[in-house]
């Protein structure tokens, strides 16, 4: 086994929680000589993963990218890099930063306040939930991460959302009302 395969183990094992016999979906081309186009012809997109997709929502993402994949037309030109974010289609800091500014750090709306006689985590949790971030079930449901049920497991409502855990929730009230007096 190459050096390559055990990192790759060791990876996996600590970070997904992986079974060794598990084979991840994609792989590090090892044709040194592979073209776009030759991957283009393949419009099965088999060759280019390791194992078929098992069902599922890999199944549903993985047909997803094989109907975008044929809708793409190649011209045969030189290969070459457009820069989408400027109009003379060259890279700039400029352009970078513009977009950073304007699309990325426009969605926080507001500048954050942090409170100093409040411990961290109290005030990175209160930040997480003003943003809907929590890693609740429906969240990640969201993200596209596969969950058995997005209902609240305290009390099975629908959609468990930040919100809905720490103001709509009877259960959640009622211990918050036990805490608090």
């Amino acid at each position: 086994m190459g050096v390559l395969n055990i990192m790759e183990s060791m990876h996996r094992n600590f970070f997904n929680g992986v079974d060794n016999n598990d084979r991840k979906l994609t792989m590090i081309e090892t044709n040194k000589h592979a073209s776009v186009a030759a991957k283009f012809r393949d419009t099965s997109m088999s060759a280019s993963f390791r194992r078929v997709p098992r069902g599922g929502l890999e199944e549903d993402q993985f047909q997803l990218l094989v109907d975008k994949v044929a809708l793409v037309i190649l011209f045969i030109i030189k290969d070459r890099w457009v820069w989408i974010l400027d109009f003379g289609g060259e890279f700039s800091v400029k352009s970078a930063r513009s977009y950073i500014n304007d699309y990325l750090f426009s969605i926080v709306g507001r500048p954050t306040r942090w409170l100093n006689v409040i411990p961290t985590k109290i005030n990175i949790f209160a930040w997480r939930i003003s943003l809907d971030r929590l890693p609740l079930r429906f969240n990640l449901s969201l993200r596209g991460i596969d969950v058995s049920s997005i209902l609240c497991s305290i009390c099975s409502s629908d959609g468990v959302t930040s919100s809905q855990l720490l103001f709509s929730c009877n259960v959640a009230r009622q211990l918050l009302f036990k805490v608090a007096h």
